[in-house]
């Protein structure tokens, strides 16, 4: 039986390290060369802000997350609707990620923390 034992309790550990890695995330560095638009929106208090965002049509987007909320995972997913158009990877704050997208057409666009669905933001591109 112990014989047994080792193994089992080997293999049980390696999972569960494989598992922690495989769910850490690893942010997307904030790239400092970028040819296109790009706003900034912070993560504080469960909240972005701002909560209204501008961007020109016809260009490469991006968004820069700001997570601020130290210990607290959060992204950010821009959709039109129920079509998703980016996700950022999921940050532990503080730390900074970017999600870059587009061109969109002109309109108006939801941004959501995928973690935090209370987290809103609204993008408008004109």
């Amino acid at each position: 039986m112990r014989q047994l034992f080792r193994p089992v309790i080997g293999l049980f550990v390696l999972v569960l390290l494989i598992a922690a890695a495989c769910s850490q995330a690893k942010p997307v560095p904030v790239d400092p060369n970028f040819d296109g638009a790009q706003a900034t929106i912070r993560a504080s208090n469960i909240a972005f802000d701002p909560s209204d965002i501008t961007l020109p049509a016809g260009t490469p987007l991006r968004i820069i997350l700001d997570n601020q909320d130290s210990g607290v995972p959060h992204d950010i997913r821009i959709a039109n609707g129920d079509q998703q158009i980016g996700l950022s990877p999921t940050v532990t704050g503080p730390a900074q990620t970017e999600v870059r997208f587009g061109p969109l057409e002109p309109g108006t666009y939801q941004l959501t923390c995928t973690i935090h669905p209370a987290m809103k933001a609204t993008l408008a591109i004109r």
